[in-house]
Formats: structure tokens, C-alpha cells, sequence
């Protein structure tokens, strides 16, 4: 939708096809329905959060500013607040004021918006060709290579209708559709929330016209563990130090909220680990949890002796309960072998630094991250090697470009991919029209 916005304020003539019965969809249930859709940090800070190929988009971002970003919307008729962290929502906190600025838009600009219509198949007139040899050529290959871009560019995108029935996608194949356009912005986004439409039919072109794709994988996303949490479901955390450890050497630590589910662990802190270890063999990676992080695991041994001195006769449960959550207290204690209802007074020094030990240090093994139905976003996609970082054209293809979340970047929570997308739109968009970036 910024795309599109973008280049018919150039002037362009443009048609947006999208297949779902109405635009945006997926940004409704962005942010649990508010759409915290950009962070107005400073850059520094901004490509900071982002976890894959932030070099490439540091371009963008200086380009459409997440300031910028907030003018466009408040221009279109949709008043801004800015919270905690800097996150930015519309003052109503409704995500669907975000799709109606980004549609005012493009009513305004004159943008032809064809809905309930799937593209099928783009051809490019002067066929695609691998990055590598439109940069490397013999002398003998340079006359080809002149006559290969003296035919002008143009492609035939292929639709066909597709009909809504209970939320699928029914293809009605009859209603086949061919047009011919001077330029292609695909910006069909990623594999997360499928439901949304989102179901990798951009990845399909770029490959057809040989881009090759970063492997995908859902980001942002719950953590399976070994073992589950079902007695602890819903049992929500704050102020929790976890540490990632990756082949026994610690590589990074976070500091926030967490939440234990049926299948494992979720929450902010969780989903930032998710986005940095998407990718990795889950058998080199574990957590560590510190459940007491304000108080040094000596200070908590000595608390611990204190209390068990002060109520010697007392259940080692009814002791320690109060230390966390009662859920999770119980837990620990059965984590450690440690029946509820032993008596402190026979608790051994080592089964009391057992419990600090599962408070201080409580190893969490992994069994991989959750599916594409809850993943918030996708890491991976078309490899940015193969992107101009100023315009998002193809280097394989001139006249295509990609923006948003199919392209292989991707950040953390807090607004930074919606400002991705907004940054690549604005200047795919712009580019595909001529504009001057």
C-alpha cells in the first residue's frame, strides 16, 4: 500500500492487486489489534534492533524516517501517540485507523485497487538472468549483452479471481486475466500468518526470476521446550534475567517479561530469542533463567538459611513459597527432587543449594521455535545481495522490485518491521515511478 501510494504521487498510473476481499489485512491484528507501527528512535538505535541485514536497510530508513513516517499518517487524517520505548500507535488504538490512512492515501493518489485478485505468474520481456553474470561478462559476451538490454522492458502479469469461502482461498481458474506493465513492485510479504494471505507466493516469482532466497524461518515467535510447562501455563513473569547459550558459551542475556505456555515458553524476552536463533541447530543452543536476578546467588543461599533457621519444624514448601509464585515454587522444589512436605530441619546443604540453583540457574532446553500460524514475522527471504539498497530494484531483473517482509530482513518487537516495510515501500515505490530518492 505504500508502494503503490508512493509511485502515484509520482505521477505513475498504478494498479494494486491483492488477493484477499480487502487491503491490509494482516496489519489488524498487528499488536494485538492497536498496530504499533513504527518506533521514532534514532537511527543508530533503530537499525540496532534489527536482526538481519541492517547495513542494507540503513538506506531506507534514512530515506522515510520513522518521523517521516508518523508526518505521512498524521497527514492522512490519523492522529499519533507515542509510548513507552518509543513506540508509536494511533491514538485510538485501533490498527484499522492505520489501514484507513494508508487507503486515503490511495484513493487520493489515484491508485486502481483490484481486490479478490491472485497473481498467478509475472514474465519480464527481457528474461531474468542471475546476478552474477550481468556483472561479470567477457568482451566477447558485451554485444550479447547490448542487444539483451536494447529490448524494452515490460512484464505480463497473469491473474486469476479468487473467491472467499470460509476464510480460504478458492481459485476460480475461468477468470484468467493478462496485463502488460512497465514496472513490478512485489510486495506480497513473508510466511507468517498464512491465514492473512501471506503464503510465500512472492518467493515464487523471485525465484523465477532468479533470485535466490534465504531460507525462511517464523520469527518472533513462542519456544518449544524439553521438557513442556503444562502445570504452568499461564503463569507470567516479570523482571526475569535469561541467558542464551549457544555450544556452552554464553552469547547474550535479556531482561524483561515471560510467560510459560502448554507447549513451552513466550513472552517479549522469548520472542527476541526466537528472532536470533531461528536459524540455528537447536541442540547447540539452551536458556538459563535467573528467576532472582536484584539478588546475588550468595545473598539468596543466606535468605534461604535464614528462613529454614527461623521455622525449623516447617514443610521446606510452606518455607520458600513466598520466594516466587506458588506454581512455580512447587515446580522448582519437584525440579530438584525435593519432596513439598520434607522438613526443613532435615534439609541437607546440598538440597538447599539446589533450590537457590533453580533460582538462579534454571536450564531451559529447546525443541525448536513455534509455526508459521503464530510467528509474528519471517527471517529470510529474497537475498538482499540481489537488491538495490537505494531504489529495492532487482539486480536481475530491471523494472522489479521488492519491498517489506519479503525481503531478508527482519527486526525485533517494538515497531521496527512495520517501519521496514514503510521504508522499503516508500522507495520502491518512488524508484518504480522515476522519482528522484
Amino acid at each position: 500500500m505504500m508502494a503503490a501510494a508512493m509511485a502515484a504521487r509520482e505521477g505513475a498510473d498504478v494498479t494494486l492487486l491483492e488477493k484477499n476481499e480487502k487491503l491490509g489485512k494482516k496489519i489488524y491484528i498487528t499488536g494485538k489489534g492497536r498496530c504499533n507501527f513504527t518506533n521514532r528512535c534514532p537511527e543508530e538505535e533503530f537499525l540496532g534492533n534489527v536482526v538481519n541485514n541492517a547495513r542494507f536497510l540503513s538506506g531506507a530508513i534514512s530515506r522515510f524516517t520513522p518521523d517521516d513516517c508518523i508526518r505521512f499518517f498524521e497527514s492522512e487524517g490519523m492522529p499519533v501517540k507515542v509510548e513507552r520505548g518509543n513506540r508509536a500507535f494511533p491514538v485510538t488504538d485501533h490498527a484499522s485507523d492505520v489501514t484507513k490512512a494508508l487507503t486515503k492515501a490511495l484513493e487520493k493518489y489515484g491508485v486502481e485497487v483490484v481486490l479478490n485478485r491472485k497473481v498467478i505468474a509475472i514474465k519480464p520481456s527481457r528474461p531474468a538472468k542471475p546476478y552474477h553474470k550481468l556483472r561479470y561478462v567477457s568482451k566477447a559476451k558485451a554485444a550479447e549483452l547490448e542487444e539483451y538490454y536494447a529490448i524494452p522492458q515490460s512484464f505480463e502479469v497473469t491473474t486469476c479471481k479468487v473467491q472467499h469461502i470460509d476464510g480460504a482461498h478458492d481459485l476460480a481458474l475461468p477468470a484468467i486475466h493478462t496485463e502488460v506493465y512497465d514496472k513490478v513492485i512485489i510486495a506480497t510479504g513473508g510466511l507468517s500468518y498464512p491465514s492473512t494471505g501471506s503464503t510465500g507466493d512472492g518467493y515464487v516469482f523471485a525465484q523465477q526470476m532468479c533470485h535466490n532466497i534465504t531460507e525462511c524461518k517464523p520469527a518472533l515467535c513462542g519456544l518449544n521446550t524439553r521438557p513442556t510447562f503444562e502445570d504452568l501455563a499461564g503463569l507470567s513473569l516479570k523482571n526475569v534475567r535469561m541467558y542464551l547459550y549457544q555450544d556452552f558459551d554464553r552469547i547474550a542475556s535479556y531482561f524483561g517479561e515471560m510467560m510459560f505456555t502448554h507447549y513451552g515458553i513466550t513472552g517479549p524476552i522469548v520472542l527476541t530469542v526466537s528472532s536470533k536463533i531461528c536459524h540455528t541447530n537447536m541442540s547447540r543452543v539452551y536458556l538459563m533463567l535467573d528467576f532472582k536476578p536484584a539478588v546475588p546467588e550468595a545473598d539468596l543461599n543466606k535468605n534461604i538459611l535464614a528462613l529454614f533457621n527461623e521455622s525449623p519444624n516447617k514443610d521446606v514448601y510452606n518455607c520458600v513459597k513466598d520466594l516466587m509464585p506458588h506454581e512455580l515454587m512447587k515446580y522448582l522444589l519437584g525440579r530438584a527432587g525435593i519432596p513439598l512436605d520434607k522438613k526443613v530441619n532435615v534439609i541437607t546443604k546440598e538440597e538447599r543449594l539446589s533450590i537457590v540453583k533453580m533460582l538462579k540457574k534454571f536450564v531451559i532446553l529447546l525443541d525448536g521455535v513455534r509455526g508459521w500460524d503464530e510467528a509474528i514475522i519471517t527471517s529470510g527471504g529474497v537475498s538482499v545481495k540481489e537488491i538495490n539498497p537505494k531504489t529495492m530494484e532487482s539486480k536481475c531483473c530491471d523494472g522489479l522490485y521488492f519491498c517489506g517482509e519479503i525481503l531478508d530482513v527482519d527486526a525485533l518487537t517494538g515497531g521496527f518491521n512495520l517501519q521496514t516495510a514503510f521504508s522499503t515501500g516508500y522507495c520502491a515505490g518512488k524508484a518504480a515511478a522515476g522519482g528522484i530518492l
